[in-house]
């Protein structure tokens, strides 16, 4: 089996809603894992998805209203492709 490399880390922090903290750390009693894992766990969960795409999609959309995103045609892309 392959070892994995560990990753760079940096530290964040973060003011949650109280009723949100005990949550979190109940759930680390109840596993006995530490806060940090769950907390990691969803920030990865969050960053996988499609929030972040949707973000990234609107991004480029406004590129695309002010010109500073290429757009081509239907009929340019048929010319390029030779179809």
């Amino acid at each position: 089996m392959k070892e994995q490399k560990a990753q760079p880390t940096k530290t964040l922090a973060a003011r949650i809603p109280a009723a949100d903290h005990e949550a979190m750390s109940d759930l680390a009693v109840r596993t006995g894992r530490p806060m940090a894992y769950y907390i990691k766990e969803a920030v990865k969960m969050y960053l996988d998805s499609d929030v972040i795409s949707a973000y990234k999609s609107q991004k480029i959309m406004e590129d695309m209203k002010l010109g500073r995103e290429k757009t081509y045609s239907l009929d340019e892309i048929k010319a390029e492709y030779g179809i």
